[in-house]
C-alpha cells in the first residue's frame, strides 16, 4: 500500500523495513520496471541497512538535488 501512495504522489524516497517483499533485491528490479512501464515515477527504496545516519546529497531522476539524513 505504501508503495502505491509513494508512486502516485511522486515521492522520491520510501524508507522500508520489509526486505522480504518490496525491498527484496530479487524483486526490486521487476517492481521498478513495472512502475516505469506504466508511466509512473520510480521512487528510491531505502532500507535500514542504508547509511541514513549520515547526511547525503543525491540527484533525483529529474536532476533536482535532495538532501536527506
Amino acid at each position: 500500500m505504501w508503495l502505491v501512495v509513494v508512486v502516485l504522489y511522486e515521492i522520491d524516497f520510501l524508507l522500508i523495513w520489509n526486505c522480504r517483499h518490496i525491498a527484496n533485491p530479487d524483486k526490486k528490479p521487476y517492481i521498478e520496471q513495472m512502475i516505469r512501464d506504466n508511466g509512473y515515477h520510480v521512487p528510491i527504496l531505502i532500507t535500514p541497512h542504508y547509511r541514513i545516519y549520515t547526511t547525503t546529497m543525491m540527484t533525483t531522476p529529474d536532476n533536482s538535488t535532495t538532501m536527506f539524513l
